[in-house]
């Protein structure tokens, strides 16, 4: 600030104020006018929709109140005017492509041909709809507060986002064919969500027989696709974090636990890098409410089934899953690969469905959620 002192110095400074003055005008100018130019590009689309949905609902009054291809012909009635309201959403005018908040339904004609993605569970949702134009690119249906949901659409398939994740259910009626995205809660009184460990390019711990002996990745796969495959109990959903040899983050296991389940089971195998000798079983929970009670069921069920050394359960804080799950949280450290005996075990197709069953049958005596 020496620069500026004295009344020489007071008169550059004024000088130089005044010659920023303009550029920092301009600025703002632009900046308010590129503000004002998108809420203007913001009202024309948002006019645009409404504009769009009013013409469907003027064609679907003039039918009897029913949609174009006769939706409610066999169902309740749709309350087409009510306040607030949008039941009906056309995606595609040429193809007839329409959603139904009403009823939750994608409806089209029978013979449109429609291919669903195989999704066991999934927050995302990809139909192919052949040759289809769809009406708009992105619509945000959460806006209409009917259904907490978004579309997306690249080429000829539409794309579904659930927030809190739902099913794929395929049917079809005299009027229509339709696909329909249910939540698993309304189903189910009880949801458990089975972690594989690892999995990828993260392979686990390796076995202490070396190359051409399985990875933990592996055998925690493994064991849960047959806990998978001989579970059958009416009321209670498993639901795998994975379904094969692909890798997935922590965050995302966890994100899934967290947004559907009820329960959350991670299987593990363990390791010692210093000693061979190390072997058993052993459990760790989360900080979540219900860890602990959950740790000691299925410990003990697995020590008592293995007949292994009990190395007890123990609190965990630094896993991820352990420490931000929401939900009743357990890792199982099955037994360790880093020794001998319990690394052949764990290769064996017969020990593995042996802990698929202890699984089965712990998950199966858990208390009821819903």
């Amino acid at each position: 600030m020496n620069k500026y002192r004295g009344v020489r110095g007071i008169r550059d400074y004024a000088r130089e104020a005044r010659e920023l003055i303009l550029p920092a005008l301009f600025l703002a100018g632009m900046c308010l006018g590129v503000f004002v130019l998108l809420m203007g590009l913001f009202y024309i689309n948002r006019q645009r929709e409404v504009e769009v949905v009013a013409v469907f609902l003027e064609q679907a009054i003039q039918v009897d109140n029913s949609s174009v291809l006769g939706l409610y012909e066999t169902e309740e009635p749709s309350p087409f005017l009510a306040e607030d309201m949008l039941p009906i959403v056309p995606l595609s005018w040429s193809e007839e492509i329409f959603f139904d908040a009403h009823s939750g339904k994608i409806i089209f004609p029978h013979e449109f041909n429609a291919t669903v993605e195989y999704i066991y569970y999934k927050r995302r949702h990809t139909v192919t709809f052949e040759g289809a134009e769809f009406t708009r690119k992105f619509l945000s249906l959460s806006q209409y507060n009917i259904v907490p949901m978004h579309i997306w659409r690249e080429g000829d398939s539409i794309t579904f986002f659930s927030g809190r994740g739902a099913f794929v259910e395929y049917g079809e009626n005299d009027s229509y064919s339709y696909i329909k995205l249910v939540d698993p809660r309304e189903i189910y009184h009880t949801i458990v969500i089975v972690d594989a460990g690892h999995g990828g390019h993260d392979t686990g711990a390796p076995s202490v027989y070396g190359r051409n002996a399985p990875f933990e990745a592996e055998i925690n796969l493994a064991v849960t696709q047959r806990l998978l495959e001989i579970f059958d109990e009416p009321g209670v959903l498993l639901i795998p974090t994975r379904t094969d040899n692909y890798f997935l983050s922590t965050a995302s296991r966890t994100r899934i636990a967290n947004s559907i389940g009820d329960y959350f089971i991670s299987i593990h195998c363990n390791a010692d890098n210093r000693s061979s000798r190390s072997r058993g079983t052993l459990t760790l929970y989360g900080t979540a409410e219900g860890s602990h009670e959950l740790a000691e069921k299925f410990n003990n069920a697995l020590v008592a089934t293995l007949e292994s050394q009990d190395r007890g359960i123990h609190y965990a804080s630094e896993f991820r899953i352990l420490r931000e799950s929401n939900i009743p949280v357990i890792l199982l450290e099955l037994l360790f690969l880093s020794n001998p005996e319990d690394a052949t075990r764990l290769a064996q197709p017969q020990t593995q469905m042996l802990i698929a069953e202890t699984l089965a049958e712990t998950i199966k005596n858990l208390p009821r959620v819903r």
